[in-house]
C-alpha cells in the first residue's frame, strides 16, 4: 500500500477495530490497543489523516474515511488469508499462526498473496492495482 509503513498499517487496523461501524476512536484507546504512548498514537493518527485515511472530529476523536476503511480491510484480508495458510495448510498453533500472519501481512507482494488465496480457497478480493 502506497504511503503506508507496516506500523501505519497496524494502526489502521487498530483504528478500524476501535472505531467500529460509524463510531469514533480516541488517541487514549488507540495508544492502549497498540501499547504505545499517547504521543506515538497521536503522531500515527496525524500521519493517517495526512494520507486521507482518518478524519478527526471536533471532540478530538477520529474515524476512518471510506478510503481508510478500504485500506484497513485490505490489510485485514491479507492477515486472514495468511492466518488460514498457517493454521489450515501448515497446521501451526493458532497463537503462532497469528504472530506469523501479523509479520507476513506487510511483507508479501500481491502475486504471493494471490497464490496463497488460491491455496486456502479464497477469492482474489483485492487484485493488483486496486
Amino acid at each position: 500500500m502506497s504511503g503506508l509503513t507496516p506500523s501505519r498499517e497496524d494502526y489502521l487496523k487498530a483504528v478500524d477495530l476501535l472505531a467500529g461501524d460509524g463510531e469514533a476512536a480516541s488517541v487514549t484507546a488507540l495508544a492502549a490497543r497498540m501499547r504505545v504512548t499517547k504521543a506515538s498514537a497521536s503522531l500515527a493518527v496525524s500521519d493517517l489523516e495526512r494520507l486521507g485515511l482518518v478524519t478527526r472530529r471536533g471532540d478530538r476523536r477520529f474515524s476512518l474515511t471510506d478510503e481508510g476503511k478500504r485500506q484497513a480491510r485490505k490489510v485485514e484480508d491479507r492477515y486472514d488469508v495468511l492466518f488460514r495458510f498457517f493454521t489450515d495448510i501448515l497446521q501451526l498453533d493458532r497463537s503462532v499462526a497469528g504472530q506469523e500472519a501479523c509479520r507476513w501481512e506487510h511483507a508479501l507482494n500481491e502475486e504471493s498473496m494471490q497464490a496463497m488465496r488460491r491455496l486456502v480457497g479464497e477469492s482474489a478480493a483485492y487484485p493488483e492495482g486496486k
